[in-house]
């Protein structure tokens, strides 16, 4: 399957802008061409100078709003000129995927993987319509995945110092990971698991070192550019993003004309509130790191932004659905159905992108189904171990 990718990947290897894997990446590489010679990548006439002489025709700039950090990890590779830099990261994409399913399946069962396992993983990491829409743009949904991963693997293994260092560059999206970082606070607390802070703060300190060896002024211009977007770009509140809160704005503004931008604020306030009061009051049981996946998909839920293609971080729950269908399950029935409605959710897009074309805010519903699915699969899995099935030991 991996070999199939690489193929599809060589066959459709970047040229030009409007290539495959180039349409989003443009974002990323002009802003590091902008910051590399000590000017502001979050001013759009700059941007769109840089993109348009890259062969985009666009008036309005693609603006990059991410933390300047994200361009010190991405720099390996956004160094290069443009036709190679995307070509060198559908690959890396490619790279990212394999490590990231591999580690999920190996975070979840907390074990070394067998034979049988890396059927399940690679069916839920790479058979993904959002993680297709992320090698296709160029965006950066694999590397948050490979992130989100190591951080699951690194909680459920006990390597909390990699697992803070892994939440750390989560802040490139924070909008999409908060109550990740909710569920990583009480986590820390209740199981006085400190390390997991310190490698945050680790990290997190290097990013700064990272950027502002760059440039000093980076986190500054960044900042300014979120409080008060500069002209000529368009600000976030009039974005049309696939999340539940742009979903609630879109029918108030069907019912009443208005589409007030307050679902994009009190929607992650009450996500935050109500997640944390649930996780810090439940039952000592379960252990709090097999909740990761529930507090990935609530946060991509309640995010007030987010893409389509950044719901390649839901491979988490995916891969462990398939996991659960093919290990652990035990009635044939039940195992066909959780494959069936991972399939149909992905369909569900195929058809709808079909119907609407890249009508993205349309796609708000697929976390809410892979959640459902994901429910589904904790309420199939025996409480017991079952002699039948092979042992997950070391």
């Amino acid at each position: 399957m991996i070999a199939v990718a690489v193929g599809v990947m060589i066959s459709r290897t970047p040229l030009q802008y409007d290539d495959w894997g180039t349409k989003d990446f443009i974002e990323y590489w002009a802003a590091n061409q902008v910051a590399l010679g000590g000017e502001n990548p979050y001013d759009p006439a700059r941007l769109l100078a840089v993109e348009q002489a890259a062969g985009r025709a666009d008036d309005v700039p693609l603006m990059m709003w991410n933390p300047p950090w994200l361009l010190v990890l991405m720099r390996p590779v956004l160094q290069r000129s443009y036709g190679l830099a995307a070509s060198t990261w559908m690959g890396v994409n490619v790279v990212m995927a394999t490590l990231a399913c591999l580690l999920i399946a190996s975070g979840y069962r907390r074990a070394r993987l067998e034979a049988i396992d890396f059927v399940p993983a690679a069916l839920g990491s790479l058979l993904s319509m959002p993680a297709l829409m992320a090698i296709e743009r160029g965006q950066v949904g694999f590397l948050l995945l490979l992130v989100v991963a190591t951080a699951f693997w690194s909680i459920r293994h006990k390597h909390d110092l990699l697992a803070g260092a892994a939440l750390s560059v989560l802040t490139v999206k924070p909008h999409l990971f908060f109550l990740v970082a909710v569920f990583a606070a009480i986590l820390i607390w209740r199981e006085r698991r400190w390390r997991i802070a310190i490698g945050a703060a680790c990290g997190t300190g290097l990013l700064l070192l990272g950027t502002i060896a760059t440039s000093p002024a980076l986190v500054k211009l960044w900042w300014l550019s979120v409080i008060s977007p500069p002209a000529g770009a368009l600000p976030a509140y009039t974005w049309k993003t696939p999340t539940l809160a742009h979903a609630v704005r879109d029918l108030l503004l069907r019912w009443t004309g208005n589409g007030s931008a307050w679902p994009l604020q009190v929607i992650p306030i009450v996500a935050v509130v109500l997640f944390a009061i649930w996780l810090w009051r439940r039952s000592r049981m379960q252990t709090l790191d097999e909740l990761f996946p529930l507090a990935l998909c609530l946060s991509v839920i309640a995010a007030p932004f987010g893409w389509t293609f950044d719901h390649a971080v839901l491979a988490v729950p995916q891969v462990i659905i398939f996991l659960r269908a093919f290990g652990e399950v035990d009635r044939s029935m039940r195992r066909w159905a959780l494959s069936a409605a991972i399939l149909l959710c992905h369909l569900g897009i195929v058809v709808q992108l079909v119907q609407t074309g890249t009508d993205y805010s349309g796609f708000w519903w697929f976390p809410l189904a892979i959640l459902a699915v994901w429910l589904m699969s904790s309420a199939w899995v025996p409480r017991s171990p079952s002699p039948a099935f092979r042992s997950t030991a070391m």
